[in-house]
């Protein structure tokens, strides 16, 4: 499977190891550091270039790269876009085709923030500064905006002492998940930021986790997956749901499934 996502994605040959042509069985190391992982194919809107994540394993370092790459339609031409020490993900194009927005943690972002790469040249240049930073974007079809699903935490008291570590206060029935770890008063939730501008404001609120957004044709309005914390007894319950595209609209749900 790994093998088949490396051939057809016009990720050149060097990329993985060629020097030693003798069969062997494969080992965890091959596994491991040897193969690289190759996802999230986006397709420019002219459908000339594809854009996607490659991701490399470092021995030494004992650490995941992930960087950009693009790769012609027709498989002739293969170009690396990203080659900083931290990961670049998420390539998304802008709908004119100009840009490649990313997400990467680099120079200290506090989380990833959004990346902007003009196709003509030059070094990316960070649009957000978003605390906690970023998880997900998509863009507004008129390329002036900008979607993010960003974390926000609900509990706005003041914190006096910072130096003292507070209790973890458990008021949800799924409390803990993997990785994230205790789950607390944060929540996932939508972020309208103007490109030229670089103002951000709060699209989406309340204690559901949101999600998955994507623009209308028009760039009026945006549809997104809300899921509400489960309770007892209950999965996780997810439906679709509308916004306007503006501060203080209110989501209006598409579904109702149990």
């Amino acid at each position: 499977m790994i093998l088949a996502m490396i051939a057809g994605s016009g990720v050149p040959g060097p990329l993985w190891a060629q020097a030693d042509t003798t069969p062997r069985a494969l080992t965890a190391g091959d596994l491991i550091y040897r193969f690289r992982s190759v996802s999230d194919p986006q397709l420019s809107p002219d459908g000339s270039w594809v854009a996607y994540t490659v991701t490399t394993t470092d021995s030494a370092k004992n650490r995941r790269d992930a960087d950009l790459w693009m790769t012609s339609w027709d498989g002739t031409q293969t170009i690396r876009l990203t080659t900083s020490p931290e990961s670049e993900t998420t390539p998304r194009w802008s709908p004119d085709g100009r840009y490649l927005a990313f997400l990467s943690g680099r120079q200290d972002g506090g989380g990833s923030q959004v990346w902007l790469l003009d196709r003509r040249g030059g070094e990316a240049r960070r649009l957000t500064h978003i605390k906690g930073g970023v998880d997900a974007l998509a863009w507004s079809p008129d390329a002036k905006r900008l979607v993010l699903v960003a974390t926000v935490d609900l509990d706005t008291t003041a914190r006096a002492d910072s130096a003292r570590k507070r209790p973890i206060v458990i008021d949800r029935y799924l409390f803990k998940e993997d990785v994230a770890g205790y789950l607390t008063t944060e929540r996932s939730h939508l972020l309208l930021f103007d490109i030229a501008t670089e103002r951000v404001d709060t699209l989406t609120r309340g204690t559901a986790d949101d999600g998955d957004p994507s623009w209308s044709p028009d760039g009026a309005r945006i549809a997104f997956v809300r899921t509400p914390p489960p309770e007892p007894g209950t999965g996780e319950e997810s439906d679709v749901y509308v916004v306007d595209a503006h501060v203080g609209a209110e989501p209006r749900a598409l579904t109702a499934f149990p």
